[in-house]
């Protein structure tokens, strides 16, 4: 492997990837905002609007997916829980509790 990209290169951006790129942007903010991780739909996308094969629309979706995540802790770390106000907003006992299942059944 040369470790260079044998898609396309970055520039210039065509047509069908503005398109792409716009309903990316919104959709995973509607997913973000929902809490769900939305690999479902941006995976279909990156597939037809950038002409990626499935393996590597879903690295891509993944690490979209990750970006998104990241993105929402950061701007929900310094909130406070509205009912106790001392606690964070993001629940981690609860988190602690999907994340040990979730690893346990993968």
């Amino acid at each position: 492997m040369s470790g260079l990209c044998y898609h396309k290169h970055v520039l210039p951006i065509e047509g069908p990837e503005w398109g792409g790129y716009s309903l990316i942007m919104v959709l995973m903010g509607l997913c973000n905002v929902a809490g769900i991780g939305g690999g479902a739909i941006n995976q279909p996308i990156i597939q037809y609007f950038f002409k990626f094969e499935i393996k590597e629309s879903i690295a891509l979706s993944d690490m979209i997916i990750l970006c998104g995540s990241l993105t929402r802790f950061i701007y929900t770390l310094r909130m406070k829980n509205p009912i106790k106000p001392k606690t964070p907003l993001v629940d981690y006992s609860l988190a602690t509790i999907m994340i040990s299942t979730a690893l346990a059944g993968s």
